[in-house]
């Protein structure tokens, strides 16, 4: 019962709101887990509930629930470095849910903490501190972190998510009315190969990167470019092909070409309810 069997009934009562059962299959699978001699097998089996529990989800069993029955046993063996990863993790997890104060204070707590045992890849907290104060309006901070995050991510040589990084900056320059170097940021972002299928997110900075492009005048570029990117990755799934279809829609309404632009603006429509 320490597995899925017992998370999936604890959620399906906990639904139906019969929460006396709920709580019996979740203090039953966390008995079964405390009684795994093997520490790692309960690092193992906390840490592979907590990825598979929805962000949002804040009924039952929360993935934040998991990550604090972690950092127990790592403050118990002493690791403080996972101690403070399971810290980020509860932080990232309240930013998705749009719990910005409380994520905000959380995750500068996090900087602090990385801070004082020297630990040095700090991009992947400046990063989210730059989306933190980017969904709060601040986005002085955001540009602030997102700088911070391309020198961290410089100085250990750690390109995993280099486009993220670099995209999040051009943003951060766009909203701020810096439209050369959103541009720079862009085409840095831009300049690799992607995989197929493509994320949505990609789509929507690819569309970014064409805006960017428009402000500058470079009308011509703008179309080139999103027209070769999306020949060579189309959108897959729903949400992608309505930011394409947004990104076509800006586009033509841009260059007055209303007929088109009215053309995408129905196709977003017409997909709004998959959405």
């Amino acid at each position: 019962m320490a597995g899925w069997t017992g998370l999936l009934l604890g959620k399906y009562f906990t639904t139906v709101g019969n929460k006396k059962k709920a709580s019996e299959y979740f203090e039953k699978m966390e008995s079964n887990i405390a009684a795994l001699r093997d520490i790692p097998k309960q690092i193992k089996s906390w840490r592979k509930l907590g990825v598979n529990i929805r962000e949002l989800d804040t009924i039952g069993l929360t993935r934040n629930e998991t990550f604090l029955k972690l950092m127990a046993i790592y403050k118990k063996n002493g690791d403080k470095e996972s101690v403070i990863e399971m810290e980020k993790a509860i932080a990232d997890t309240h930013l998705k849910q749009g719990n910005l104060d409380i994520a905000e204070t959380e995750m500068l707590a996090v900087l602090d903490h990385y801070k004082e045992i020297r630990y040095r890849n700090l991009h992947y907290t400046y990063n989210l501190l730059s989306y933190i104060y980017s969904f709060k309006g601040n986005y002085n901070k955001a540009l602030y972190y997102a700088l911070l995050t391309i020198e961290s991510m410089r100085n250990n040589v750690d390109t995993i998510d280099i486009v993220n990084y670099y995209c999040q900056l051009a943003n951060m320059y766009y909203v701020l009315g810096q439209y050369e170097k959103s541009a720079e940021s862009f085409s840095i972002a831009f300049n690799r190969e992607f995989r197929n299928p493509i994320e949505f997110y990609s789509i929507r900075d690819a569309g970014m990167y064409a805006r960017v492009l428009v402000k500058q005048n470079q009308v011509r570029q703008a179309v080139l470019f999103i027209q070769k990117f999306i020949k060579k990755y189309p959108p897959v799934d729903t949400y992608g092909k309505a930011s394409l279809a947004r990104t076509l829609a800006w586009y033509y309404r841009s260059i007055g070409n209303l007929l088109e632009s009215e053309k995408y603006i129905r196709e977003m429509i017409a997909m709004a309810p998959l959405l």
